[in-house]
């Protein structure tokens, strides 16, 4: 009785060391026992070799130039990251991928300029993303795509120049019925001149939509961004107090007539292009952007905008016209993808999927 009595006391005293061994807290972070790792200002350029189980992890304001993906063998459990003022500039590959429990995740101020398309796999209940004060110039259509549960998107004080329209598609049900679970998209303070017409088309439940300090053309093509500006609750201004309020913070760069009036303030009469022919380009609509509809099993169907070039013939596959005026070509099995010439001559050449 007692050898047995002696068996069970030593076991018991073996798994309460174990425990105490898993929780140690690393050198140099401060750890809150059981739910929370905190690594940050303390100068870092490595990080530690192991992390033990917690549900927040802080890796901010040190000078890490990549995440190692060793760190997440063991937090399965993790549901907020954040690594904000360090030294990354790119995100490869499934970089999170494992954390299925991750719900927060903060990469803000940084120096990221890419992002690899699949990122993000993995991290499916994610509902709040930052990526914002970065060097991010272009995201990639499908980057987004899987986060289910995203329904904040910060990308704001980068250096984008143009949205894919299907980059805020968080899910295709049924690879057929494209959805976003976004609520707010934050994309002030980047390079944007516009956008596609059908950019937040699929965002039903966007409630918050911050657009200012761009470099808007408020020309003929961005007759739907002001029709459709006026006609959402999203859009929203910050004032003095950075109170989220009017819709007059989205302000012209070009053409110069315009420079710096209020979109939402204009008429679609005074948002003109010139025709060809006086020396002016005449500006492309936006529609006549390919739109990648769906990508299974390497068949791509693509949507060419035939708007004047209904007769063009295609470099790839067949094609019907649709009601709304574009043609859907099927199963289309090259990456090199080019849509009908249109009317200003130039072709839309490689659609990356």
């Amino acid at each position: 009785m007692k050898s047995f009595l002696f068996f069970v006391l030593t076991l018991n005293l073996a798994g309460t060391a174990e425990t105490d061994l898993e929780w140690k807290c690393p050198k140099p972070c401060t750890c809150r026992q059981p739910h929370e790792v905190h690594c940050s200002f303390k100068f870092l350029t490595q990080a530690p070799s192991y992390i033990p189980p917690t549900s927040l992890l802080n890796f901010s304001y040190n000078n890490l130039k990549v995440i190692p993906k060793r760190l997440f063998s063991s937090l399965k459990s993790l549901n907020k990251f954040a690594m904000m003022s360090n030294e990354l500039t790119e995100l490869n590959g499934s970089q999170f991928f494992g954390l299925d429990s991750l719900r927060h995740l903060r990469l803000s101020f940084n120096k990221i300029s890419r992002i690899n398309r699949n990122a993000f796999a993995g991290v499916y209940r994610l509902e709040t993303l930052y990526l914002d004060k970065n060097k991010i110039t272009n995201i990639h259509p499908i980057t987004f795509r899987g986060l289910a549960s995203l329904k904040l998107l910060s990308l704001e004080g980068n250096s984008i120049k143009s949205i894919h329209p299907t980059t805020f598609i968080t899910l295709v049900l049924g690879n057929l019925i494209p959805f976003s679970s976004l609520q707010i998209i934050k994309l002030n303070n980047n390079f944007l001149e516009n956008l596609h017409e059908n950019t937040f088309r699929h965002v039903h439940q966007l409630s918050t939509l911050t657009l200012h300090n761009n470099m808007w053309d408020c020309s003929c093509r961005s007759v739907w961004l002001n029709n459709f500006l006026n006609s959402t609750s999203a859009f929203k201004c910050p004032n003095q107090q950075g109170v989220l309020d009017n819709k007059d913070c989205l302000v012209c760069s070009g053409p110069e007539s315009l420079k710096n009036v209020p979109l939402v303030q204009l008429s679609a009469q005074a948002q003109k292009c010139e025709a060809p022919g006086n020396g002016t380009r005449f500006d492309e609509p936006q529609s006549l952007y390919p739109t990648t509809d769906l990508v299974m099993n390497n068949i791509h169907t693509i949507k060419c905008n035939t708007e004047n070039v209904i007769n063009s013939s295609l470099k790839h596959g067949g094609g019907n016209i649709l009601p709304d005026g574009t043609m859907l070509i099927m199963s289309v099995t090259e990456e090199n993808v080019i849509c009908p010439q249109h009317i200003s001559g130039k072709h839309l050449n490689k659609i990356e999927l």
